[in-house]
Parts: structure tokens; sequence; C-alpha cells
């Protein structure tokens, strides 16, 4: 996954046929204030959203022309900053929008899969200290979230920053080598995005 913002590109490897997919969720639609000048927008053939994830993507009405698929990938068409920059942050905007936009998806990914996140490996995407405060503050007050079910911002403690959803990567790799968690236990991962996209993903290791 690249990075956006600073140089923390990061991978993962894994085989998926060792885990159970047990809910997924992926909402897309315009905002986010995040503005970017990309390499490859104009080499993008939409081939549609391949039939594996039709049940699981959301794409707001309106919107359907941010995401592109094709047989090499999944492609966000993002829009040019206005003042030449190659990327540039409405931070206000980008503040509003994750801290609005987020806790609804994650109220709604929760209760559709039964999902105790109090049980899982949590794991996600850490925008900023600024985002998940807001994010958490609106879990507490409108959908009664308690303490042990919010958010975590670990970036500091990563000795690391934003450079893209990358992050999410990275803290499910700080999570297991620092936790220790017990690899039977369901991991639950988000991420939110430029665009604005939000991706929620419930997994659990299958037994012998």
């Amino acid at each position: 996954m690249p990075g956006i913002f600073t140089d923390a590109y990061s991978g993962k490897i894994f085989t998926p046929g060792d885990y159970n997919l047990n809910h997924l969720s992926i909402q897309v639609q315009r905002g986010g204030g995040i503005d970017i000048r990309t390499d490859y927008e104009n080499t993008l053939i939409d081939e549609g959203i391949p039939d594996f994830l039709k049940p699981y993507i959301t794409i707001r009405e309106g919107d359907e022309d941010l995401m592109v698929f094709n047989r090499h990938g999944v492609f966000l068409r993002t829009k040019h900053p206005d003042n030449g920059m190659r990327t540039y942050m409405n931070q206000k905007r980008t503040l509003s929008d994750f801290g609005n936009l987020t806790p609804p998806f994650i109220d709604a990914f929760v209760r559709e899969g039964g999902i105790d996140l109090t049980q899982a490996v949590l794991y996600g995407h850490m925008p900023s200290s600024a985002v998940i405060t807001s994010i958490n503050n609106r879990l507490v007050k409108r959908f009664g979230f308690r303490a042990e079910q919010l958010l975590p911002f670990d970036l500091p403690s990563m000795r690391t920053g934003n450079g893209t959803s990358a992050t999410a990567y990275q803290h499910e790799h700080y999570v297991i080598n620092t936790q220790h968690p017990d690899p039977q236990r369901p991991q639950i991962g988000f991420a939110q995005g430029i665009g604005f996209s939000l991706v929620g993903i419930h997994t659990s290791l299958k037994t012998a």
C-alpha cells in the first residue's frame, strides 16, 4: 500500500484460505477534503465491480465515478488540488467528514455483524489524534459506545505518522507484537480513506 503524505509504504502477506471472512463492508461517497494529482487517471478503464465484491460494497448514488474496478485492481478517481500542488488537505473538511461519517458506519458494521468489540483484536487506520478523538466522541454520545469499544490511537507509540490507510497494516503489526493476542480471537479492522471511503472487516482464523 503506497504512502501519500509520507514514505510510509507497507504490505501484508497472508493466505486468505486460512481465514473466515465473517463480515465485510465498504462504503464510498464523495468527500474527505483531500485532493490528489495521480499518475494513473488517464489510463483507467472501468470493467465494473467484481461479482465477489458486489454484496459488500455500497457507493452513494451519483458518486459511482469515484471508483474504477478492473483486472489490475481498484482505483480511486481524485480531484486535482486547485493550488497546483500534488496533494492538498482541507483540514476542517477532512476532520468534519471523517468525524461525522465514520461513527454511523462503525455502529452499523458492529450491529449488522453481531460483533463484540471487547472480544476482538482491534486495529485500524489512524489519520490523526483529532480525527480519532472526534470519531470516538460521537460513538459515545450518539451510539452509546463504552470506553473499551473505542478506536485506539497508537501512532506516537508506534513512532510513525499518517502516510495513508497503510497505517492500518502497520497498526495490526504493532498490536500483534505488543499485545500478543490469542490467534483464535476474531480480528476487526477499520479504515477511513480518501474519496471518501470507509472499510470494516471482521475475520477469524480457521481451526484445523
